[in-house]
């Protein structure tokens, strides 16, 4: 049993590729259906979750803390989703938040700009440089996207365990490298890396619940000992403190709550 992210540029056929995965492999396929869940759970409309996830921060902290919130509540869909293995998600940031995780095989699939150029015309009907100069603002958002929430740029070939460049080799013959790697390699899923997963899934339903609350906290946990980083001004933390106690207590699986606190100057300073 594996989990299997693929990450792409826009027009680079990395859903082709996913979905042609998952039916040799018999997983489920996925990526929209996240929005769309996470619309649900959160009523909020699927326009503003798949801004948050595709379109670079406005450098206002308080947009971004916006969306860090709409991130989080995806991440948390996403996580859940994955915790059931043989899923192969061909979304954004799959990989940024399953990168600990020992059996997921992280994938890019590449494509020459022509090839990409080629596709965006045939779909869209525009002229060559009308296709060029989209591609490449869609790059650019994705990779300033990535660099604020993420500290780095999607397309860090260090991020991935595999990248494969669709233009040396057809659809098929990627979609034939991507089962056998994972297949011969160390992506299978054990009871530690299970562990680690429903560790992090509870870390992420933590996170989602308190974001609202505190927009700038870091939250880890490991056998339902949960540690949530923040910082407050001083005059604020035993009331901060108390609201994460209670709200996280009541999530089920947490056994303890730890908080870790900084101090900061009180917000609107």
């Amino acid at each position: 049993m594996s989990i299997i992210t693929i990450s792409r540029g826009t027009y680079s056929r990395g859903k082709e590729v996913a979905e042609k995965v998952a039916q040799k492999l018999g997983y489920e396929c996925i990526s929209q259906e996240v929005i769309a869940a996470a619309s649900e759970e959160f009523n909020i409309p699927e326009t503003e979750l798949a801004s948050a996830i595709h379109d670079a921060p406005s450098i206002s902290n308080r947009f971004v803390y916006g969306q860090e919130k709409y991130v989080a509540y995806i991440q948390k869909v996403l996580l859940h989703h994955l915790q059931k293995d043989h899923v192969v998600y061909h979304g954004p940031a799959g990989h940024f938040f399953v990168k600990d995780i020992p059996h997921v095989l992280k994938v890019r699939v590449v494509t020459a700009l022509e090839d990409r150029i080629r596709l965006v015309r045939e779909q869209a009907g525009i002229s060559r440089k009308e296709a060029s100069k989209l591609i490449r603002k869609l790059d650019e958002q994705r990779k300033k996207w990535s660099q604020q929430l993420f500290g780095v740029s999607t397309w860090e070939p260090r991020l991935y365990d595999l990248v494969v460049n669709i233009k040396k080799n057809s659809v098929d013959e990627a979609v034939d490298f991507i089962c056998h790697t994972v297949a011969i390699g160390d992506f299978q899923t054990t009871p530690e890396s299970q562990k680690a997963m429903d560790d992090l899934v509870l870390s992420a339903d933590i996170k989602a619940a308190l974001i609202d609350i505190k927009p700038d906290i870091e939250v880890t946990g490991t056998d339902g000992v949960i540690h949530v980083t923040t910082t407050v001004p001083e005059s604020q933390e035993e009331e901060l403190i108390h609201k994460i106690d209670e709200i996280g207590k009541g999530i089920q699986g947490v056994k303890e709550i730890k908080v870790h606190t900084f101090s900061s100057v009180p917000y609107g300073d």
